[in-house]
This record gives structure tokens, sequence and C-alpha cells, in this order.
């Protein structure tokens, strides 16, 4: 009975279970690849959150594009939106490159375009 079984198995094994096995290799490789996408994107991004956290976040003018940046979290998933979906807006559907730009001036607006 157990040799049946282990034969039944090997043969399973060498042909129809070679190409599933390729399959898995295959998707393992492209998380690899896929962790390394995320973290070249996340990282620069986190990078400039930090700054506009830093420099807009914590100014006290309210309702000037600010509410975007008032946590680091939110900076960056502020920067996230607009780089990845293009949804580059606040809660209220006002842009937001253009609030910190009137508000804070050119020098913010060569941080959104990176």
């Amino acid at each position: 009975g157990n040799a049946i079984m282990a034969r039944v198995l090997r043969v399973c094994r060498l042909t129809f279970f070679a190409e599933l096995v390729m399959m898995v290799n295959g998707a393992l490789g492209g998380l690899r690849t896929l962790a390394w996408s995320v973290a070249m994107i996340a990282f620069p991004l986190y990078l400039i959150a930090m700054l506009l956290y830093e420099t807009i976040g914590k100014s006290q003018d309210e309702g000037a594009g600010v509410e975007p940046f008032s946590s680091l979290s939110r900076a960056w998933l502020t920067l996230f939106r607009c780089s990845v979906a293009s949804d580059c807006a606040d809660e209220t559907g006002r842009p937001v490159y253009l609030l910190v730009v009137n508000q804070f001036g050119w020098p913010f607006a060569v941080l959104f375009v990176f």
C-alpha cells in the first residue's frame, strides 16, 4: 500500500508538479523584485515627507495647505498619493500643490515635481 502510494507521488512530482514548482519559484523571485521596487519608491518619498512635515507641517497657518502635512504619516501618504495614484488633493478636493505653492513659494514646488 505504501510502496504504491510512494510511486504515484513520485510520478506526479516528476510530470505534473514540475510546472507548478517552476511557477512558485517564479512568483517567489518576483516578490524579491517587488520588495526592492517598493523600497525604491518609499524611501525617497519618506525623506521628502520628513522635510515637508518639518517645514510646512509645523507651520501655524491653518487652511493653507498645511493639513496634509500635519504629521509625518499624513505627509508620506499625501506624497504617495500624488506620485503613485495621481490624486494630489486634500480632503475638500483642493489641489495640494497649488495650496502649498501659493502659501509657501516656489521652492516647495520643486519637492512636488520630484
